[in-house]
C-alpha cells in the first residue's frame, strides 16, 4: 500500500520510450482488432451467399421442378412370400435429391 501512495505522490513521469511503446502496443492491437472485424464480415458474407443459393436449390426440388426419374427403391418381402415393390420418382437438383412415392407393386409369392 505505500509503494501505491508514494507511486501517487511521486512528481517524475514516464520516459519518451515508455510512451512510444505503449503507443505502438495499442496500435497494434488496434490493427488486429481491424482485421479480424474485416474477416468476420467476409465469413458472414460468404455463409450468407451459400445459404441462399441452398435455400434456393432446396424451393426448386420441394416445387420438384424438371424431370423426375421413375426408379424402385423399396423391395419388402412378407412372411407369405408376397414382394412389394415401391416405386418413387426420384428428382435432382444441386446434388440433392427429393422422392416422391407411387403406388406399390404388389407380387404374389409361392405362399408355402
Amino acid at each position: 500500500m505505500k509503494n501505491v501512495l508514494a507511486k501517487i505522490r511521486s512528481r517524475s513521469g514516464e520516459s519518451l520510450a515508455e510512451v512510444l511503446v505503449a503507443m505502438l502496443i495499442i496500435l497494434l492491437a488496434a490493427l488486429l482488432l481491424m482485421s479480424m472485424v474485416s474477416a468476420s464480415g467476409n465469413i458472414d458474407m460468404q455463409v450468407k451467399e451459400q445459404d441462399s443459393s441452398f435455400y434456393d436449390a432446396l424451393s426448386r426440388l420441394e416445387k420438384k421442378a424438371g424431370a423426375g426419374e421413375t426408379g424402385k427403391v423399396v423391395t419388402v418381402t412378407d412372411e407369405t412370400g408376397t414382394k412389394i415393390e415401391i416405386e418413387v420418382k426420384v428428382y435432382t437438383q444441386d446434388g440433392m435429391r427429393a422422392y416422391e412415392k407411387g403406388a406399390p407393386a404388389v407380387t404374389p409369392g409361392s405362399g408355402g
